[in-house]
């Protein structure tokens, strides 16, 4: 099934797009967004900025990303990258590798900017369909054990290539 999934992605008319933020923290109650990617999914990048938050990004968000407060102190706010991140998601189908953490994240940054949503087409998450192609059944969960992304490099341009790349994998393995 995930093979298949992956091998529909690839050959969708409607052109996917990869989706990965990296943040200032986990909660998506108070987390921002300090990074956005989004790569087509022939590998085309749409687009890749930093956005300056409303807070310090906290020294442990920071070890895992390597992001910066200094990094981020010019670049776009939120508000300033919305008319090309509306632009590209909007009625787009949007492939995130943990769906369930970036997509409420985006959700509550846009509503603390008061910005408008995003209606995309469709959202899926490729974590999920890893899991299952991977197949490391999790007793305690009652389902696939999910994975790290491998080799993510915990920048959101580098997670969307390696989002890619396990869907080619994926997809190579797909029967007709």
């Amino acid at each position: 099934r995930a093979m298949l999934w992956a091998r529909n992605l690839l050959e969708s008319p409607e052109s996917p797009v990869i989706l990965d933020l990296e943040t200032s923290g986990k909660d998506p109650a108070t987390a921002e967004i300090v990074q956005i990617g989004i790569l087509a999914i022939n590998g085309q990048i749409l687009l890749d900025s930093l956005v300056r938050p409303t807070q310090l990004i906290p020294p442990g968000a920071t070890a895992v990303h390597h992001i910066t407060d200094e990094m981020v102190k010019d670049a776009p706010t939120l508000k300033e990258l919305y008319p090309r991140l509306k632009e590209i998601l909007c009625n787009a189908v949007v492939v995130i590798y943990n769906v369930g953490y970036d997509a409420p994240l985006l959700k509550a940054n846009l509503t603390r900017a008061n910005l408008p949503k995003i209606n995309p087409a469709w959202v899926t998450c490729a974590m999920l369909a890893f899991a299952d192609y991977v197949g490391e059944w999790d007793e305690i969960h009652g389902n696939n054990r999910w994975q790290k992304l491998p080799e993510g490099d915990h920048t959101a341009i580098g997670d969307c290539r390696q989002t890619l790349e396990i869907i080619k994998k994926m997809a190579a393995n797909a029967q007709p």
